[in-house]
């Protein structure tokens, strides 16, 4: 039997959050953490904005000088196979 999970992963980027670490490694990360615990990537649904966040991204990134910028959020489908107890 196979169990599914869906994974929400939430970015953030701009020149602070890239001295720390960037989108792709967090999502990297993420991914290889996932495969060692059994689980296996079947799809990824990128966030379509609405136009509010967008602006509200932008003010965001205006007002912090670029230090920080919202990215839209990313879900991950996974599944699992487990077995019948």
């Amino acid at each position: 039997m196979k169990q599914n999970r869906v994974i929400g992963m939430n970015l953030r980027g701009g020149w602070i959050a890239g001295m720390v670490s960037s989108p792709k490694m967090k999502l990297e990360k993420e991914l290889v953490k996932l495969n060692r615990d059994g689980w296996s990537f079947k799809f990824a649904l990128d966030s379509k904005p609405n136009p509010a966040y967008v602006v509200l991204s932008m003010l965001c990134a205006l007002v912090t000088l670029g230090a920080i910028y919202p990215i839209p959020s990313y879900m991950f489908i996974v599944e699992k196979e487990v077995s019948d107890i």
